[in-house]
């Protein structure tokens, strides 16, 4: 689906929301100025949602500090308070906090390493995040609901080439401003027959699930000789968005049904951007490497990027 807005045709932001409750592990912040010389602050919040603290999820936060009409920002206030009264178990203890989000968003940080190679790594983006009040328990738990567009669906094959019962389910996510990124589920066991059977490349569905981020600890003691006995402490993540239930692929007809070439063309601009990153971290090394400036003299054209169209699964 495509909305129209001023004379510009955008495709419609999905409906794509993260729910996170748990305790405040840790927070950090920063505050600066853009290129544009606009003031913003930024957060990144650790939370455990479950009493082991086994279960830890990320949540980034940002707001520039003025709306466009010169006024505060009502986000950046909140962020502020965050920042400046929340408490974490790194910074306070047992007195830290229990905060909750209903605002979370399925997000990709896409970056280049120090290498040059492209980086896109899933992300939770919130607006704002709020305390639970005194003597409130904590419904622990990180989840996400979204609709996407389908571009993959097989079965889940583990390291020894076996199948896990389980189905990848691989699509698009549109988010606002008409910008378009990629993002793989897994759907359980229960799931995976009807996904298997019923979903399809180029479907506009809706699904939700858990978000898993666990990490478990073992301890392997080794017997020595002599003296005391070392121990080997070793830490296995597991990390996945993992389905649980979802809709019937909606129908052609359906206004929320988005439409593929709209897609596609989003892909391409996103393949623009991409190389765009790619171009301005070589640029920067390059310039680190020498004193001069090592720009090309010849203008890459704007559509040198575009993606192939052929290669999309729809």
């Amino acid at each position: 689906m495509t909305t129209e807005n001023n004379g510009n045709t955008t495709i419609r932001e999905a409906k794509n929301i993260v729910t996170v409750e748990g305790l405040l592990l840790e927070m950090e912040s920063r505050e600066g100025t853009s290129a544009a010389g606009k003031d913003f602050l930024s957060a990144k919040l650790t939370v455990a949602t479950n009493e082991e603290k086994t279960e830890q999820h990320v949540i980034e936060l940002f707001s520039m500090k003025l709306k466009a009409d010169g006024n505060v920002n009502g986000i950046y206030s909140s962020l502020k308070t965050v920042v400046d009264e929340y408490k974490s178990v790194a910074q306070h203890g047992d007195q830290a906090d229990y905060v909750r989000t209903t605002t979370g968003k399925i997000a990709l940080n896409d970056y280049v390493g120090g290498d040059g190679q492209l980086k896109s790594f899933p992300q939770i983006s919130a607006t704002f995040v709020n305390r639970l009040d005194a003597g409130e328990e904590p419904n622990y738990h990180a989840g996400f609901e979204t609709e996407l567009v389908v571009s993959k669906v097989v079965e889940e094959i583990n390291q020894d080439e076996e199948e896990t019962g389980r189905v990848k389910l691989g699509g698009y996510i549109p988010l606002y401003g008409g910008k378009v990124i990629p993002f793989e589920f897994v759907v359980n066991e229960d799931g995976s027959p009807y996904v298997l059977d019923n979903y399809e490349n180029g479907d506009t569905v809706f699904v939700y699930g858990d978000i898993i981020n666990f990490k478990e600890k073992t301890v392997k003691t080794i017997e020595s000789a002599f003296g005391a006995d070392k121990q080997e402490v070793n830490y296995k993540t597991t990390r996945s968005w993992t389905v649980s239930g979802g809709v019937e692929p909606y129908e052609e007809d359906n206004v929320n049904t988005y439409n593929v070439d709209a897609i596609k063309k989003a892909l391409a601009e996103r393949e623009v951007y991409l190389e765009g990153l790619k171009e301005k971290k070589k640029k920067g090394g390059e310039k680190k490497k020498g004193g001069f400036d090592t720009k090309s003299k010849t203008k890459k054209k704007s559509g040198a990027a575009s993606i192939d169209q052929d290669s999309l699964p729809f």
